[in-house]
């Protein structure tokens, strides 16, 4: 199978959409992403994010592949994981302490910053509606994110997220007492989990 075979492979796997990190994965020089977007098979939609002319592009992959290092998170991470109906206008997403959101913001980005420990913690691969793999907060992360920061968001959303989440088959007592423990968030949570 040549280069080109292989990018196009990846390309109708991805719903029409590449990066420079999946062709270095499977061996593929970048000069042949070039080639293609000079011969017109596919548009570049950002450094190193490549689509083909006819795909309809997914902004949530877009966006991470542009800030590999941002997590989807908060109201974001509530419509990912189901715990909300509400599609959020703007995105949000949690970097690391030391990364500089500068770009982010600019993007549209609602930017959070945790330490790098913690950061890393509850990190899920969730598919979007438009079919695509992006890196998201589990509910148990999110629900104590939204915990945390339940003062500067809507109080509906709030609400909804956390009787979905109780209603949940998918919540675990291991989960939501490690998350607990680790954000200190004892009382608040046993008086909404009653655990």
């Amino acid at each position: 199978m040549t280069a080109i075979e292989k990018i196009k492979e990846i390309l109708t796997k991805n719903d029409g959409v590449i990066t420079t990190a999946m062709c270095n994965r499977e061996g593929i020089h970048k000069q042949y992403l070039l080639n293609m977007v000079k011969n017109n098979e596919i548009i570049r939609i950002a450094r190193g994010v490549y689509s083909l002319p006819t795909a309809f592009a997914d902004d949530m992959f877009l966006l991470q592949a542009k800030h590999k290092m941002g997590i989807f998170s908060m109201g974001t991470a509530l419509f990912l994981n189901e715990l909300t109906d509400q599609t959020p206008i703007n995105f949000s997403m949690t970097f690391p302490q030391s990364y500089n959101t500068k770009n982010a913001i600019n993007d549209g980005v609602k930017c959070y910053i945790q330490e790098t420990w913690f950061y890393k913690l509850g990190i899920a691969t969730i598919r979007t509606p438009f079919g695509c793999m992006v890196r998201v907060y589990d509910m148990e992360k999110t629900i104590c994110d939204i915990l945390k920061n339940k003062n500067k968001m809507d109080i509906s959303m709030f609400t909804n997220a956390m009787k979905r989440y109780s209603e949940s088959n998918l919540n675990s007592l291991f989960g939501r007492l490690n998350m607990q423990r680790l954000w200190g968030l004892s009382l608040k949570c046993a008086n909404i989990w009653r655990c």
